[in-house]
């Protein structure tokens, strides 16, 4: 008689909690016209938060990250029709933006303070003996803060079609799930469902670090793939989780 494995059950209901979140959680839709916002806002790396919690491409003059009060002019992005050209309307929606938004004015509330293990990262990496496009290249590729790069080297990325290298993603996690899986090697096998745990937590806090960019939503499913390669169902313990806490985190 046919018979489901109750690791089955498991994986079956955490992606139908997935499944369930992905459709009923509300989505706001890209600009269409322009419009005026004047309230609470957030600068984060590279990209602008409003009260409401929408996202926008920073089109003006970057200020410094931190909570600010002011006047910003809200556009739609730009769609071209010229065949292979670059569409601003697709890439950068597909991050979780609505638009672009150039600050007409601004009044910082509140200067955004690093963690103390993010402060320590940089201050190391500003007492190597390399250039200043050298260590800002290094924070872009571990921090994804490529604001301090050169915009003729990230122009140059853009056209190579490896911007995606600066941004952190599916493929730092990934790398960082494979070196924390080396390390559970160490370990008696018994502890390695309890080690896996731990690796999904120190991938979480990492993206902490790093401040919960846009793409953490793709970004955390790098551990369920890890997971999902791994034949043993006694190491399965999270296989599941990263995919649910994805819509949670950024639906």
């Amino acid at each position: 008689m046919w018979r489901l494995n109750p690791l089955a059950f498991r994986d079956l209901g955490l992606f139908a909690a997935f499944a369930l979140l992905f459709l009923t959680v509300p989505r706001s839709l890209p600009l269409e016209v322009e419009k005026k916002y004047v309230g609470t806002f957030a600068i984060k790396e590279n990209y602008l938060v409003d009260s409401l919690g929408n996202c926008w491409r920073i089109s003006s003059k970057h200020l410094p990250m931190g909570v600010y009060r002011g006047t910003l002019e809200l556009r739609p992005f730009e769609s071209s029709s010229i065949p292979f050209a670059f569409q601003p309307l697709k890439v950068f929606t597909s991050k979780g933006l609505l638009g672009e938004a150039h600050v007409l004015d601004a009044k910082q509330v509140r200067a955004s303070e690093p963690p103390a293990l993010l402060s320590a990262w940089k201050q190391a990496v500003d007492q190597l003996p390399w250039s200043d496009t050298a260590k800002a290249f290094l924070n872009a590729c571990f921090l994804g803060q490529a604001r301090s790069l050169p915009e003729n080297l990230r122009l140059g990325f853009q056209r190579l079609g490896l911007a995606h290298l600066l941004a952190v993603s599916g493929f730092h996690l990934g790398l960082g799930w494979a070196i924390l899986g080396l390390t559970a090697r160490a370990f008696p096998f018994t502890w390695r469902k309890w080690i896996a745990w731990t690796h999904v937590g120190v991938l979480w806090y990492y993206v902490y670090l790093i401040g919960f960019p846009i793409n953490v939503n793709a970004s955390c499913l790098s551990p369920h793939g890890g997971e999902a390669k791994n034949g043993d169902s006694r190491s399965r313990l999270c296989r599941g989780w990263p995919v649910t806490l994805s819509a949670i985190m950024g639906p």
